[in-house]
Formats: structure tokens, sequence, C-alpha cells
């Protein structure tokens, strides 16, 4: 076998092999884009990096920007032709000016990683808060910490928004108006919630006296 050329390799023997740090800098030009993508979920080089995030294939491009933590290099895939790329962009970077520009994208898929990305300032969530697609919407009600947007995510008119509010939220003011929801299991968790809510504030008022 240590005769064999790199070629004549198979994909496993190339995977084996590249988990392990061999021949990194061979395999990224593989012409199997498959190899080519498990070299870009493994490889620290810095070079390596900087090929495959224009590699042609955008499953590779993919796993560049999910395992990148450079935030120029991200910076550039943000513009990626592939929504795909993007999306791991907006999973990846902790950018807030980033986040900003992705939240304004045009693919679904796009904002709702922005939605549910910690970094997402309040002017963006406050923006996807009225975002038109519901998916959107129920990531940031399932994410943010903004009890402000909470309270106007409880409105929504679907109920899976209502439903990520009901669970996420503190706010005993919200809490009480999803108790009269239509939907029972957003009254319920709201009931719920409301009750512990309110057992912890007086089991903390007793601790006080």
């Amino acid at each position: 076998m240590k005769n064999k050329k790199i070629i004549d390799y198979t994909y496993q023997q190339k995977r084996e092999m590249i988990e392990s740090g061999q021949h990194l800098a061979s395999f990224a030009f593989d012409e199997d884009s498959n190899v080519r993508f498990v070299v870009a979920k493994y490889t620290k080089d810095k070079e390596i990096i900087e090929l495959l995030s224009k590699d042609k294939n955008e499953a590779v491009r993919y796993m560049i920007a999910l395992m990148s933590d450079n935030e120029t290099l991200l910076s550039q895939m943000a513009n990626d032709s592939s929504s795909f790329v993007r999306t791991a962009v907006a999973q990846s970077t902790k950018d807030t000016a980033l986040l900003d520009y992705l939240a304004k994208d045009e693919n679904v898929s796009v904002r709702t990683c922005v939605a549910g990305n910690s970094h997402t300032s309040y002017k963006a969530q406050a923006k996807l808060a009225f975002d038109s697609d519901v998916f959107v919407r129920v990531e940031l009600a399932r994410n943010t910490c903004y009890e402000n947007l909470l309270s106007q995510l409880a409105d929504d008119t679907y109920k899976s928004v209502r439903n990520r509010v009901a669970e996420q939220t503190n706010n005993p003011v919200t809490l009480h108006k999803l108790m009269t929801d239509k939907e029972e299991y957003v009254s319920a968790v709201a009931r719920f919630r409301l009750s512990l809510l309110l057992e912890k504030t007086h089991s903390r008022n007793i601790k006080e006296r």
C-alpha cells in the first residue's frame, strides 16, 4: 500500500487518512468533491481553507464556512452565489455587522440562521420579528432574549410562533396574554410557565423577609 499513488486509494481510505491529518494538501485537489468536503471539515491550514472557500462545489464551500472562525473569510463568503453557503456563514459568524447584512438576505434559510445566531443584534432581530416567513419568526421566538420582541410575537397569526413564545418568555404579562390563546397547547404552556414563575417569585419574597 505504501507504493500506491494518492489517486489509487478508495474514498474510505482517503477519508481515514484525512481524518488522521495525512496528505490534506494533496487531497484538497482531489477530483472527488466528497473527498474535498472531508478535507474542508478537518483542515486547519490557512492556504487550503482559502483554496476550498472558492471550490466549484457548494457543499465544500459550505463546510469551509461552517467550520471557519475567520471573520474576514466569512465576510467574503457572505456574498457567495449559493444560499446554502450563506446559511453556513450566518451560523458561524459572530460579527454583528455581517449578521445585520445577512438579515436582509433574499433567502429564507439564511435569514432563519441569522435569527438563530446568538450574536445577532437587537436591530436585526427587530427587523426579523416582522419577517414575512413564519420559519424566521419561529426561530427568532426560540432564540431572542428581548421580552418586547417576544411580546410582539405573542400576537403572531401562526400558532407555531406563539408556541415558541410561550416556551421562551419570562414575562408574566406575555404569559397571561397567551393563557387565553385559542390553541390549547399554547394556553396550557403559558398557564404552566406562569404558575412556575409566580411560585418562584413567591418563594423569593419569603426568603427576603
